[in-house]
Order: structure tokens, then C-alpha cells, then sequence
């Protein structure tokens, strides 16, 4: 009896084996296409070490998101994601052939490739710690663009820098000068990480971002925290608690863990420790929920949120990848 694994998801689990040897901590995949996806590739077996079934294959979905929601803050408006599993030994190259045949299919196939990626761009997630895959995207045109990364309630603990005296932390009220101070500071992350390639201010996102931080401060649980220094509000943080957070889990596994969506400090408080003062607060809110996990994304390239996270203890898992139609060129070129 052969012991080749040819199981239509033979090629999901020979790729989180795989993962999983590089971060345990990374979810199991699930065999392609799901409802929501197309096969856009199939690498052969006999170039991996499963020779009955694909080596690799690579699903693609196309998603347009709504200007007049946040999730157009958050991303492209037309968003073309490919999901690849690879059980081949010779992942780079393998790579390199799922990426050629999804560009083929691609609007730029056709002669339509805006260099925007707030309007339109082909995007991936892969593991961070995968050392070999990195010059393969950078080859294609991609860039990286944000980080997800994890932290278990062992690592919440207080780090021992401390805000002035004068620093106090609370909980978002529902009061209009609350909502209206809280919203202000988003949006200075907003621009700030628009300017650093991660988000996208839209005419309306100061708008939404207002009715989001009302819908939170009305919510009946602490979803934000502001830091006040005598009497001017000068930082934010907000969470998301786990029974919103279904959408990480493909990412994330089943969970639970927090999300802390948003941690802004006014430019002239940044190195006093109102920062860690609001990250300490939140963890401890986290901690005493019993939820045993928080995830959060950063920028790659803010100057200030990798080294900030990373020194809490939060460790990268997925690394985002994005480029623009017209910058997603093939390697060669």
C-alpha cells in the first residue's frame, strides 16, 4: 500500500507541516478553492513530495471594498489576493511560477494596471519567519507592507518605563468631546501610516472614524482608552474583544484573543512613556477577561511601531505583501 498522501488535502497539510516547523504557533491551512476562491495554478506533483498530488497551487480571490466604509481606509479599494500552498522542496521557484501564472489573469494582463495601490493592488500574506521567500516578492515588485503579530497573557506583564505624573489613563466616555478628541487622535494614525504606505485617508474617513469611536464609546464594554495629561487628551488605544474578531482567524486559528486596533500618541508625548503607560493598561484589561491572547498589526515601514511592539514581546507571524498592478512585474523584467 502506497504511503503517498494524495487526499484532496494532502497539499493543505504538507504546507502547515512545513510552517509549522518554521512558527508552531501558525494555524493549520484548509484544502482549495474555498467557497470564496479560484485555482488559479497547479505546480505537478512529481516536483514535490507528494508525486500523486500538486506540489503547489495557488487560489485567488478578488475583493472590492466599500468607500463609504472603513474598510477602504484599511486597504485598496479592489483588492486581488492569492493564497498559495506549497509542498514542494524547491518552494522559491515554485513561488515564482504560482506568482507568473496569477499575474496572467490579473487586469494588467489586459492592458489596465494603475500604479495605485489605494485604488487597486495584488496582495499576500506569508509567514514572516520564512527567510527564503522574501527576494522571490521583492523580485515580482512586491513590498511589505504590515505585520500581524502575537502575544501571549504570559507576556503582558509592565514594562518599567513610566508616564509623568501627570499622565492619567480611563476608559472612552460616551461624552461628545471624548468621542470627538478620540477620533481626532485615529486619525492622526491614520495619516501618519498613509504616509508610510500602510493605510489610505479617503475624503470620508474622518467621518466614519468618528462614528466608529461613538459606536464604541456607547458599546456597554471598554473598547478604548484615552491617556489625559492635565486635562488635554493626548494618546489613544482601542481593543477589540474576541467575539468580533472572526475574521483573524484564518490567520490566528480558533482563538480567543484581543485585537488592539489602534495606539496613537500626540507627536510631543512619543519617548515619555504615555505609550507603554496605555499598552500596559490594555493588557492589564486583557489579562483580567481571562483572554489568553492579543494580536495586533503594525507598518513595516513607521519608523516607530516595529521596534515599540517587538519590545513588548509581540512576535511576527504573517507578513503582508502588496503591490501595485503596474509594479507587480514579472521576475525577470
Amino acid at each position: 500500500m502506497s504511503s503517498v498522501d494524495d487526499t484532496p488535502d494532502a497539499l493543505a497539510r504538507n504546507h502547515t507541516q512545513w510552517a509549522q516547523a518554521l512558527d508552531q504557533r501558525l494555524p493549520p491551512e484548509v484544502g482549495g478553492p474555498t467557497a470564496d476562491e479560484t485555482l488559479v495554478h497547479t505546480v505537478p506533483g512529481a516536483r514535490g513530495p507528494a508525486a500523486r498530488g500538486p506540489a503547489a497551487q495557488g487560489y485567488a480571490t478578488t475583493h472590492a471594498a466599500d468607500p463609504a466604509t472603513l474598510e477602504a481606509t484599511w486597504g485598496p479599494l479592489r483588492q486581488h489576493r492569492l493564497r498559495p500552498l506549497i509542498a514542494a522542496d524547491n518552494r522559491p521557484q515554485v513561488m515564482a511560477e504560482l506568482l507568473t501564472a496569477w499575474r496572467a489573469v490579473l487586469p494588467q494582463a489586459r492592458g489596465e494596471a494603475p500604479d495605485d495601490v489605494a485604488t487597486e493592488a495584488a496582495m499576500l500574506a506569508w509567514p514572516t519567519r520564512d527567510p527564503e521567500m522574501p527576494p522571490v516578492l521583492d523580485a515580482f515588485g512586491f513590498e511589505k507592507t504590515t505585520t500581524l503579530a502575537v502575544l501571549d497573557r504570559q507576556g503582558m506583564g509592565p514594562r518599567p518605563r513610566s508616564a509623568p505624573p501627570s499622565v492619567r489613563i480611563r476608559p472612552l466616555s460616551p461624552h461628545d468631546a471624548d468621542v470627538a478628541a478620540a477620533a481626532q487622535l485615529w486619525l492622526g494614525e491614520v495619516r501618519f501610516d498613509t504616509e508610510h504606505g500602510a493605510l489610505n485617508e479617503r475624503p470620508e474617513t474622518a467621518h466614519l472614524l468618528w462614528e466608529e469611536m461613538r459606536r464604541r464609546a456607547t458599546a456597554g464594554t471598554d473598547q478604548a482608552w484615552l491617556a489625559d495629561d492635565d486635562g488635554r487628551t493626548v494618546a489613544l488605544a482601542t481593543v477589540d474583544w474576541p467575539d468580533s474578531n472572526a475574521w483573524l482567524a484564518p490567520r490566528l486559528g480558533p482563538g480567543p484573543f484581543a485585537y488592539i486596533g489602534c495606539v496613537y500618541v500626540q507627536p510631543e508625548y512619543r519617548g515619555t512613556g504615555v505609550g507603554s503607560a496605555l499598552v500596559r493598561e490594555v493588557h492589564a484589561r486583557i489579562a483580567e477577561a481571562g483572554v489568553p491572547r492579543v494580536a495586533l498589526h503594525f507598518a513595516d515601514h513607521n519608523p516607530i511601531s516595529p521596534t515599540f511592539w517587538t519590545s513588548w514581546g509581540y512576535e511576527p507571524l504573517w507578513t503582508m505583501w502588496r503591490a501595485s498592478l503596474a509594479r507587480f512585474r514579472p521576475a525577470a523584467a
